[in-house]
């Protein structure tokens, strides 16, 4: 099954059905661990929540779309507002991927689950005590710069992406 969110309007499309829903204030689906799920933003300053249970976005009208239960979910915003997300894992050694416009993270577990977010000016990606998680940065073409303490990664260029309480992080620099 596949869904597709947004505040103006939500599809849910799977083997002989679709079914879609606009005008909702407040809209939940859940879905089934090989099922995906797209959530897209509109302008303003909207907020992502990624976790292996569910995902959200919320905007500042109060509106949410939320996704439970999905093995695949990608979070897109338009790039042109402050947009923030925030993704955390459980347990497991699970695998953060970044560049300065997208965010993948890998979690592990009994049902695996990828979320994926892209274009948000900020991302902070939290690891969950004991984890094994490991933190892979990539930068872009010109002036990015990477921040490394015990605990926490940063890659700054143009947007902000955090890796916070990863066991490994490393930093690759473009040619």
């Amino acid at each position: 099954n596949t869904a597709t969110m947004g505040f103006s309007g939500s599809t849910l499309q799977g083997s002989g059905y679709a079914v879609n829903v606009s005008g909702a204030n407040m809209l939940v689906i859940n879905g089934g661990g090989s099922d995906s799920a797209t959530i897209s933003d509109s302008s303003g300053n909207n907020s992502f929540i990624g976790t292996p249970a569910y995902a959200y976005l919320v905007n500042g009208a109060g509106q949410l779309v939320e996704a439970m239960g999905f093995g695949q979910v990608v979070a897109n915003s338009t790039g042109q507002s402050r947009d923030t997300a925030m993704l955390n894992d459980m347990s497991g050694s699970n695998m953060l991927t970044a560049t300065p416009t997208s965010a993948a993270f890998s979690i592990a577990g009994t049902t695996p689950v990828m979320i994926s977010v892209n274009d948000y000016k900020s991302v902070q990606v939290t690891a969950a005590s004991g984890t094994q998680d490991a933190a892979s940065f990539s930068d872009s073409s010109g002036s990015n710069l990477f921040l490394c303490t015990p605990g926490l990664g940063q890659l700054i260029a143009g947007s902000l992406v955090e890796a916070i309480g990863f066991q490994t992080v490393t930093a690759t620099a473009g040619m």
